[in-house]
């Protein structure tokens, strides 16, 4: 009976970890953790400095946060994740001339059906330039699956829904796409398998590895 009571305590504090612990499926609770991946991504860049970063390409100091970030993620992009076989680093900008945009997160490929898809999760900041200032800056999850076709890598799905605040499910697109080989159960196990089941791995293997995140 003590064994019983003593493994019932242990399941009780493995659940109570992290609300994602207990509900991985949770947008909200999954959206907090790709925050802090893209946390401890930065925080690595403060405690090791300029050696992992990369400023090519950046107009202004380092201690801009949105110059600061681009050279963090410059520098880490493509670098595999500590511990990890699959996972690498991702760091990618979009610019145009009245905004810009960036995600800092990580990367993987997948084999499915014969074709390789690039799973992006990471964190988005779209800003609003104004007289050549940044004006405004919104910063969301960004869950993006895309398939490589004539040497570009295009989207596919976009798993983040940032109006809602929730997930885009393929179930709820109601038939099948016409712009790719993969069905919506295709779509849906991709899901399961790789963003709800084994990102949150990825980020606490990473987390707990290191104490405090990776240096």
């Amino acid at each position: 009976m003590k064994g019983l009571v003593t493994l019932t305590l242990f399941l009780l504090f493995l659940s109570a970890k992290d609300g994602l612990a207990a509900n991985p499926f949770k947008y909200e609770e999954f959206g907090w953790v790709v925050s802090d991946f893209k946390e401890m991504m930065l925080e690595h860049c403060r405690k090791r400095g300029t050696p992992v970063m990369d400023a090519s390409g950046i107009l202004g100091a380092l201690g801009n946060p949105h110059n600061f970030r681009r050279a963090c993620g410059q520098g880490l992009h493509s670098q595999a994740v500590p511990g990890e076989k699959h996972w690498a680093f991702y760091y990618a900008r979009l610019a145009g001339q009245n905004s810009d945009q960036d995600f800092l997160g990580i990367q993987r490929l997948i084999e499915w059906n014969g074709a390789t898809y690039s799973l992006v999760v990471s964190w988005e900041t779209r800003r609003q330039i104004k007289d050549g200032q940044a004006d405004q800056a919104q910063a969301y999850p960004s869950i993006v699956l895309f398939q490589r076709g004539d040497n570009l890598w295009q989207p596919v799905w976009n798993y983040s829904n940032a109006v809602t605040n929730d997930w885009n499910d393929p179930w709820d697109y109601g038939k099948e796409p016409d712009w790719t080989t993969l069905s919506i159960s295709d779509l849906k196990s991709i899901q399961m398998e790789y963003i709800t089941g084994e990102y949150p791995g990825v980020f606490w293997n990473l987390k707990d590895a290191r104490g405090m995140g990776f240096p």
